[in-house]
């Protein structure tokens, strides 16, 4: 079976109040195995990121 994961990462929660995403993950999955097959990119939210958010 094959299955995509995918991960996002925002500046928020609330799109209404303007927050954008900032960061997408996809790993691939084969047979409940990861296959190597992967993504990652950062994206320009065009706002500040507020630092309450940051770990």
């Amino acid at each position: 079976m094959r299955q995509v994961v995918l991960d996002t990462e925002t500046t928020g929660i609330s799109a209404e109040s303007g927050h954008r995403v900032i960061e997408i993950g996809v790993v691939e999955i084969l047979d409940r195995r990861l296959s190597g097959n992967d993504f990652q990119t950062y994206l320009n939210p065009e706002r500040k990121i507020d630092p309450a958010t940051i770990p």
